[in-house]
């Protein structure tokens, strides 16, 4: 029986009654955020390799094929360039071939929703943007400008009554 004393338990009894307590399966041990190692390789070779460790200057990768290993051999400089510049103290790859698999994605991130339709444009935005000279800048402004009301329409509809409007990033 655990001994309770001031609302806590011992540590050790909790773990032994939670038999559900379990280390993960899976732990990302990557050297960088996947944003990152994208951003220094391109997506196309981020789609295709992933960096494993970073141990004493190398970085391990994992390629999905021994072509997309000797490729990316011989990219290495300029790989390597991209990662000191983001911070990773990198002075060399290492490659091995293995199942490279799509990263997982937030649901939100797959999630498509269909352009709400373009809303009237304001008696004052109208105005302002007849003293735009040039026609083609003035119709892309104003129909970027219709867009974004409709989007900021259907938002506000789908909010419930008393909820405060979005904060914008």
């Amino acid at each position: 029986m655990a001994r309770r004393t001031g609302g806590m338990e011992r540590l050790g009894a909790l773990i032994q009654r939670g038999s559900s307590l379990a280390a993960p399966t899976e732990v990302d041990t990557a050297p960088m955020p996947f944003r990152d190692w994208e951003a220094a390789v391109g997506s196309r070779i981020a789609a295709r390799a992933r960096p494993l460790k970073l141990e004493r200057g190398v970085l391990h990768v994992r390629a999905a094929s021994s072509t997309w290993a000797q490729e990316l051999s011989m990219l290495g400089d300029a790989i390597t360039t991209q990662l000191r510049a983001r911070g990773l103290p990198v002075h060399s790859l290492r490659f091995r071939v293995g199942k490279v698999d799509p990263v997982a994605r937030p649901p939100w991130r797959e999630e498509v929703r269909p352009a709400p339709k373009e809303a009237p444009l304001p008696f004052e935005v109208r105005r302002e943007l007849g003293k735009i000279p040039d026609p083609e800048l003035r119709d892309a402004i104003a129909k970027a400008a219709a867009r974004n009301l409709g989007w900021q329409e259907a938002e506000a509809s789908a909010r419930p009554r008393n909820a405060p409007p979005p904060v914008p990033p």
